[in-house]
């Protein structure tokens, strides 16, 4: 668990189930009186944080203690229904707030690296330039802002630290005094939270509680193995079709499933299915269909050994183990229709608030016209380095730039290094930031 400014704990919920989520959540806002604050709880090696403004869900992010980035508030919400997670509820201030959601939603306006220039003198530099930023120490597993109003510290928030109202210019001062080889700065002027991508209210008519509702509010079809969930499909009107072959919008790669098996119709929330002349035909409870059939909320269709299932709204997450068991057993594809859920995520790269896809197994990055991102700045050199792709998500940062110049990686000097979502690169005096990104929704 990243170590978060130190804030009121308002709450804490051992195994919190989907369920006991939305208890928690009515608690603290309506019994604790929140209006600001965050929600946490930790998944693997990374912190998962709901951001909570006025009252109301805001945004979402992952943080793993030395980068960390925004995400749609549906991913801090569904791992509640693969199962409970230990959580922590936080008061804390709007600009506190404001700092953390833009340290994960924008590249920022400059970084520093350790042994580049003294984190002292570029605090001293901010204040001297008379504007407003949020600056995030970063330091291995923790969350470290430094608020600045124009020319002086406005607050000091350090990872399990009560901020120090009295005098946080000292206080920061002497925190960056202890290890500074260990510590880089990413920089954001006029630091403010925008809301995720996917916010909306709650309706007060919806029953079914908050995780579900951010999680799942359309219809879908979810493809199942064996009573395993392989992947799941929002429904827009239109056809999809089903088969062995990859034009289709599903492709089940199983020799039991014809290259074009069936056809599904939706229109007006009414979801109807077809055999497209199979030679093992297409099942719903057991008989084979004749003729276009409408498949009810929940209900399933059989083909080969795969089934397929709707749900008008609510996805129901008991059918079965996690979608990575599905995995080896089971090969799928789909259209770009489908992409607002994701199946592969995509290398991107972030500079000047511009996202720039990475869709080469080589990619490079420098000075020369020819580089395929062409980037302008003090110590970047014609071919400085390149993106290789690797098996599945995986992509190494290749230093190319010869002995008189560095590639960093979260500020730190690479020849040839895995990268993660999140990642800063730094080329000369520019910084990119690295994200694996769905093609739906631009997030990591």
């Amino acid at each position: 668990m990243v170590t978060v400014p130190s804030s009121r704990m308002v709450l804490t919920v051992d195994s919190c189930t989907a369920e006991r989520f939305d208890e928690a959540y009515l608690h603290c806002i309506k019994g604790e009186g929140l209006q600001n604050g965050f929600f946490s709880y930790a998944e693997q090696d990374v912190t998962r944080f709901l951001i909570i403004k006025d009252g109301g869900a805001f945004c979402a992010a992952w943080d793993d203690g030395v980068a960390g980035n925004a995400t749609l508030l549906c991913d801090f919400f569904e791992p509640f229904l693969l199962g409970p997670r230990d959580l922590e509820c936080h008061d804390a201030p709007v600009r506190l707030l404001d700092a953390m959601a833009t340290a994960w939603q924008r590249t920022p306006d400059a970084h520093v690296s350790p042994g580049v220039i003294a984190p002292q003198i570029m605090v001293e530099s901010m204040l001297g330039s008379g504007r407003e930023a949020a600056i995030r120490l970063r330091r291995p597993g923790s969350l470290d802002f430094v608020l600045i109003d124009k020319s002086r510290v406005q607050e000091y928030y350090a990872a399990g630290v009560a901020p120090p109202r009295s005098d946080p210019y000292n206080a920061l001062l002497e925190s960056l005094g202890e290890n500074p080889e260990e510590i880089s700065l990413d920089i954001h002027e006029n630091p403010e939270a925008a809301r995720s991508e996917d916010w909306a209210p709650v309706p007060t008519d919806f029953q079914e509680g908050m995780v579900r509702f951010y999680c799942h509010t359309s219809p879908h079809l979810v493809l199942t193995l064996g009573g395993r969930e392989v992947r799941r499909y929002p429904l827009t009107s239109g056809r999809i079709t089903i088969g062995r072959d990859p034009v289709n919008d599903i492709m089940i790669d199983n020799l039991s499933v014809s290259r074009r098996h069936a056809i599904i119709t939706f229109a007006d929330g009414l979801c109807m299915i077809e055999d497209a002349g199979s030679s093992n035909g297409t099942f719903i409870e057991g008989e084979r269909i004749l003729a276009p059939t409408t498949l009810a909320d929940g209900q399933e269709a059989t083909i080969g050994k795969h089934s397929v299932r709707f749900f008008t709204r609510s996805m129901r997450r008991d059918i079965g183990a996690s979608p990575a068991e599905a995995m080896d057993q089971t090969v799928f594809m789909r259209s770009p229709q489908f992409e607002s859920f994701p199946q592969k995520r995509l290398p991107h790269l972030t500079l000047g608030g511009k996202s720039i896809p990475v869709e080469k197994t080589a990619f490079s990055i420098g000075s020369n016209p020819n580089c395929d991102l062409v980037v302008e700045g003090r110590g970047v050199r014609s071919r400085h380095m390149e993106l290789k792709r690797g098996e599945g998500d995986q992509v190494f940062a290749v230093h190319t730039g010869g002995l008189l110049s560095a590639t960093r990686v979260n500020g730190k000097k690479v020849k040839h290094a895995p990268l993660q979502s999140g990642d800063l690169l730094q080329i000369g005096s520019v910084v990119i930031r690295y994200h694996l990104r769905t093609k739906d929704s631009g997030k990591a």
